[in-house]
């Protein structure tokens, strides 16, 4: 994961940069320098759609005010629950949901 961090870290430059490394989890760049986040263990079902998902979670904790790493937190959550349904659009949880599952395994 270094290596990861290390290429993010350049392609930064002053910017928020997301890397998704699946059942890895995900790391954050920001101004708070560099994070890493665990992946939520679950029973994969279809992965299909789970990029999509988290990167629609992350833009809309961002849009709602969350900082990067509770953004990113929130992004992981929706990307695991997702993965536990069958189809993309059909596996995208709603906020009640995400708020659900993430109270449930917190």
């Amino acid at each position: 994961m270094a290596d990861i961090a290390a290429a993010a870290q350049r392609l930064a430059d002053g910017r928020r940069v997301v890397a998704t490394l699946g059942a890895r989890g995900a790391l954050v760049v920001d101004r708070e320098g560099v994070r890493a986040f665990e992946a939520r263990r679950v029973e994969v079902v279809d992965p299909t759609g789970a990029g999509d998902c988290f990167v629609g979670a992350f833009a809309a904790g961002i849009a709602a005010g969350l900082d990067s790493g509770a953004a990113l937190r929130r992004a992981n959550a929706a990307a695991a629950l997702s993965v536990t349904r069958p189809g993309a659009a059909p596996a995208m949880p709603t906020p009640a949901e995400l708020d659900r599952f993430m109270a449930a395994v917190a």
